[in-house]
C-alpha cells in the first residue's frame, strides 16, 4: 500500500510534466510555422539614376515626392520585395535615398541602408515594422497596396510590379 501511494504522485507528476512538454512543443511548432523564412544575404544595388526613377502617388498633401529605382526592384527567395526608394522634397533640394524591403504577407517594412551623396550605402540594422497608412510608412503603404503586393502576396514578377508602377491605373496583374 505504501509503495502504491508513493507511485501515484510520481505518476501524476510525470503525466503533468509530459503534458507540459507536449504543450510547449505544440506551441513551438505553431510559432516556427508562422515565422517568416530566413532573410537572404544583403546585396546592395547600384546608386539610383534620376532619369530612370518611377514616381508613385502617396497622400495628396505629402511634403515629398516618392519614386522607385526600377533597376533595384527584386523579389527574393525569402519572399521579401526589395527596392530603392527616393524621396525628394517638394520645397527644396533635399533628397533621401534608402534601400528597403517589404514583406507582403505580413505588411511589414524594413530599411537596409541609406544612400550617401557619393552613391555609396550606409548599412543600418533596423527591425521590421508594421506598415500603416500614417505614422511614417505612407510611401511603403502606397507601394504595398496594389503596386508590389496583391492581396498580401508579392506580385507574380518584377515585370508586373514595374508595369503597375508605370501604369498605376492598370488592372491588378
Amino acid at each position: 500500500m505504501l509503495l502504491s501511494a508513493l507511485r501515484r504522485p510520481a505518476w501524476r507528476a510525470a503525466a503533468v510534466c509530459s503534458l507540459g512538454l507536449l504543450a510547449l512543443g505544440l506551441g513551438h511548432a505553431q510559432t516556427s510555422d508562422d515565422a517568416p523564412p530566413p532573410e537572404a544575404p544583403l546585396q546592395l544595388p547600384a546608386a539610383p539614376q534620376t532619369a530612370t526613377l518611377l514616381p508613385f502617388a502617396t497622400s495628396a498633401d505629402a511634403d515629398f515626392r516618392f519614386a522607385v529605382d526600377p533597376a533595384s526592384l527584386s523579389v527574393g527567395a525569402d519572399g521579401v520585395v526589395r527596392y530603392t526608394l527616393v524621396a525628394s522634397s517638394r520645397r527644396g533640394g533635399a533628397r533621401n535615398v534608402s534601400f528597403e524591403g517589404i514583406r507582403c504577407e505580413t505588411l511589414e517594412t524594413r530599411v537596409y541602408a541609406y544612400g550617401r551623396p557619393d552613391g555609396s550605402w550606409n548599412v543600418v540594422q533596423r527591425d521590421w515594422r508594421q506598415i500603416r497608412d500614417a505614422g511614417g510608412t505612407e510611401p511603403q503603404a502606397a507601394l504595398a497596396q496594389g503596386v508590389l503586393c496583391n492581396d498580401r502576396i508579392a506580385r507574380r514578377s518584377v515585370g508586373a510590379m514595374l508595369q503597375q508602377l508605370r501604369h498605376p491605373q492598370a488592372s491588378n496583374l
